[in-house]
């Protein structure tokens, strides 16, 4: 299909993209910690957690969501998580990831618009995002500020990131069909 169009735009147009993005279930908290363990070229903070921490996180009134995604070609399942932590009216996102398996095809983006989203319809002010390099994620290094986020700091081990939700609209991927829960 890629080779017989264009350019990637209409490559993408033509993958018919869905993703789901729903809380964490006790169904999916095996995969998620599996993702968090596992997922190394785009995660943005390899922090790697059990499933007994994430369920620690979310009986702490986190927010955590799964990603899946579908395109014409098939399902490929729980491919992405994001974890927030409420902190007053910013939310702190601990762990942002995906599946190298899609990317390249906007996902990060809709699940970014998705966070954004969500985070205006709970009041909040300020997303504070943070990358920690690694030597496998630096395919993700940017993801931030290629989104709007500001830099705050740099501290040794990684690069503070803020997005003021006062801004414009967040745009996601047009391509792309967000179903949510």
């Amino acid at each position: 299909l890629q080779s017989s169009l264009t350019n990637v735009e209409d490559f993408l147009k033509q993958l018919d993209l869905k993703v789901d993005i729903v809380p964490v279930r006790s169904s999916s908290l095996a995969r998620v910690a599996q993702l968090t363990q596992k997922t190394n070229q785009f995660n943005l903070t390899t922090r790697r957690y059990s499933e007994k921490e994430i369920e620690d996180f979310v009986a702490d009134d986190w927010k955590v969501w799964t990603v899946q995604v579908k395109d014409k070609f098939g399902d490929y399942g729980i491919v992405g998580v994001g974890m927030v932590e409420p902190k007053g009216n910013t939310w702190r996102v601990d762990n942002f990831l995906l599946s190298c398996r899609v990317l390249g095809r906007g996902v990060e983006n809709a699940f970014l618009s998705y966070l954004v989203v969500r985070a205006r319809n709970n009041s909040v002010m300020s997303l504070i995002g943070e990358f920690r390099p690694t030597l496998k994620n630096n395919p993700c290094k940017n993801f931030y500020s290629d989104n709007g986020f500001e830099l705050t700091k740099s501290p040794k081990d990684g690069y503070i990131y803020k997005y003021n939700l006062c801004k414009e609209v967040f745009k996601s991927p047009y391509y792309i069909k967000i179903n949510t829960l």
